[in-house]
């Protein structure tokens, strides 16, 4: 690395050239593998930009996800192949009784404990979003 800025050259690496390979490396990365955005065959323009905005905004649910997660061990950072693997297809029964949907998950399922650690922390996180940056409404005229 060459570079004329004053910093120390251990400080300048650490701090600059090492992390360049997260942004914007690791999200083009995700989605063209953890998400197949690179698998716009359809005929038309139109149908592949739909199905590309389709797995951004897929993205950024996932980059919500993980930091609603910041907290559970293996997933604030997992990639999107982890999380899928892991935590989203999920080994469970699901029965339907009248207006109720029970889901039932194998008790030794081992990501059993991160998944529900991980609900928790999304419906915390919600519960702060909704707290913190609810936009007001509409004033009422009088």
């Amino acid at each position: 690395m060459v570079t004329n800025l004053p910093e120390p050259a251990k400080e300048l690496y650490q701090d600059s050239y090492v992390q360049r390979g997260d942004v914007p490396e690791r999200p083009i990365g995700e989605l063209k593998n953890g998400l197949s955005a690179d698998r716009l065959s359809c005929g038309g323009f139109c149908a592949n930009a739909l199905k590309m905005l389709v797995t951004v905004t897929a993205y950024a649910l996932v980059v919500l996800y993980r930091q609603a997660c910041s907290a559970v061990q293996g997933v604030g950072n997992a990639e999107v192949q982890t999380l899928r693997e892991r935590l989203w297809k999920v080994p469970a029964g699901v029965a339907r009784r009248g207006g109720v949907v029970r889901v039932s998950m194998p008790g030794d399922w081992e990501h059993r404990q991160a998944r529900e650690q991980s609900l928790r922390a999304v419906r915390e996180h919600a519960a702060r979003l909704k707290q913190v940056g609810e936009p007001p409404g509409p004033k009422q005229a009088t």
